[in-house]
């Protein structure tokens, strides 16, 4: 039985139910495609001799497949057969950990992994994978750990568009806020510098290679490949951060709460998180955009020949 009386929606309907429409197909989205990559990974894992960097992007995949199935999650039972976060505080304290924390873990995770191609690219310096991965449990566990004892004081309460959940920043509450809005703030400023950086150094090797008698057109190709790249995913990551960047910014400097529109626009954006992790991995790995490929082709052959 619901152990309290629902509130009355300060969100309406048709608003809350397209967010609800949102989040159902990013969530198919991201399982189809992260599960295809995965599958692409796994290949890789059996030849033996993976990169690093393909082992953080397995991980990564891995973790927006969970955050994809806790976004059709929310699609269903936020609206079917009632809004179970509203009124079932055990489930709103399951979405906070299992949804809303592990999509900021995902980025945070964006944030090793760019600080791992940063030394590689860079500086040349390839540190054990064991380094990075203990950096990437470190963080989950801080912030997924300081979730945990949020909850445990029932801290936990719906946002203003009453699709998600958050905790109250009081106690418990404000230590996972302060480490959220670290790590948060850590990822977002060191994707943006690394691969800026990464840019900057590979567009100078490209225009090295004149010097070798190299042809010209096939340097500008690569310069051009690798800025196009860099600033795809640099784009593409600040879209899709950006609304909790602003949402972060505002109760910072304004002490004031997140407005409704501040809200629908953050969750929207985050909603793609899993998608586009997916889209930008296929844009700056060739070969595994090419094993993608070849995986694609292969599937259309054998429901074609079913047919």
């Amino acid at each position: 039985m619901p152990t309290s009386l629902p509130k009355p929606t300060r969100i309406p309907s048709n608003l809350q139910n397209g967010m609800l429409v949102n989040s159902g197909i990013c969530g198919v989205f991201g399982i189809s495609i992260n599960i295809l990559i995965l599958i692409v990974l796994w290949k890789n894992f059996k030849k033996g001799n993976v990169h690093t960097d393909i082992k953080i992007c397995t991980f990564v995949s891995f973790v927006d497949v969970i955050v994809s199935f806790g976004l059709i999650f929310r699609a269903i039972f936020v609206k079917y057969p009632y809004n179970i976060l509203k009124l079932h505080p055990n489930w709103c304290k399951f979405e906070f950990i299992a949804v809303t924390m592990l999509i900021n873990c995902s980025g945070y995770i964006l944030g090793v992994m760019s600080v791992e191609r940063f030394f590689l690219v860079c500086w040349n310096i390839q540190l054990p994978t064991i380094i990075w991965f203990t950096l990437i449990f470190l963080v989950i566990a801080v912030a997924e750990g300081s979730g945990i004892a949020s909850v445990a004081d029932n801290l936990q309460v719906l946002t203003i568009s009453e699709v998600t959940c958050t905790v109250k920043t009081i106690k418990a509450g404000y230590v996972c806020y302060i480490i959220s809005a670290t790590f948060f703030l850590l990822s977002f400023t060191t994707v943006i510098f690394s691969y800026f950086s990464i840019m900057v150094v590979k567009a100078r090797q490209c225009l090295n290679q004149i010097n070798l008698n190299i042809p010209k057109e096939a340097v500008y190709a690569e310069l051009r490949s690798t800025v196009f790249k860099s600033l795809i995913y640099i784009i593409l990551y600040i879209l899709v951060f950006s609304g909790k960047f602003y949402v972060l910014c505002y109760i910072t400097l304004t002490g004031k709460k997140r407005t409704l529109p501040m809200d629908v626009a953050s969750i929207i954006l985050l909603s793609y998180s899993p998608s586009v992790n997916a889209l930008i991995l296929l844009c700056m790995n060739q070969n595994v955009r090419t094993d993608f490929i070849i995986l694609i082709k292969s599937m259309k052959l054998k429901i074609l020949r079913t047919e």
